[in-house]
């Protein structure tokens, strides 16, 4: 039996080229670009633009037989202050991306209503659904990417 194929959209329409690193997922402070950003500032309840720039591994298809140039689904979970949270009122995000091709994903998450200083990462989950049995008989079959960690500062 063949793995399923979700037929995911792409994050990015049109991502951009190779960023030269083997894998990437850093916010972002321009699309395309491997800079970093590490802090905002927002007020309490509100909707705070978290862009990432994000790119799986060059061979992350190589368990999808006949697909490696193909999409690459993805899933992509917020973590504030060490709790799940929505990410563009998503619980779980799923979109596709290119591999070896760097993508702009727009993030949004909602500011705590606490004040003070919070802490913000994304994991990426690159082939979801791929059974655990073709992710160890590959090199990168399934592997999940963490982001740097961004202080939101609340006031």
């Amino acid at each position: 039996a063949a793995l399923p194929q979700p037929g995911f959209p792409l994050l990015d329409p049109v991502p951009g080229e190779d960023s030269g690193f083997d894998e990437v997922l850093w916010f972002g402070q321009e699309p395309h670009q491997a800079g970093l950003k590490s802090e905002v500032v927002a007020a309490t309840g509100a909707e705070v633009a978290v862009p990432v720039n994000y790119q799986p591994p060059r061979d992350a298809n190589k368990a999808r037989r006949g697909r490696r140039k193909a999409p690459l689904p993805v899933v992509f979970v917020g973590v504030l202050d060490d709790q799940v949270v929505p990410l563009n009122d998503q619980s779980v995000l799923h979109g596709a991306v290119m591999p070896g091709q760097l993508s702009w994903v727009p993030l949004t998450v909602r500011a705590p209503d606490e004040p003070g200083l919070h802490q913000l990462f994304v994991l990426a989950f690159p082939n979801p659904y791929a059974e655990d049995k073709a992710a160890v008989n590959s090199e990168r079959g399934f592997a999940v990417l963490s982001s740097q960690r961004m202080m939101i500062g609340v006031s």
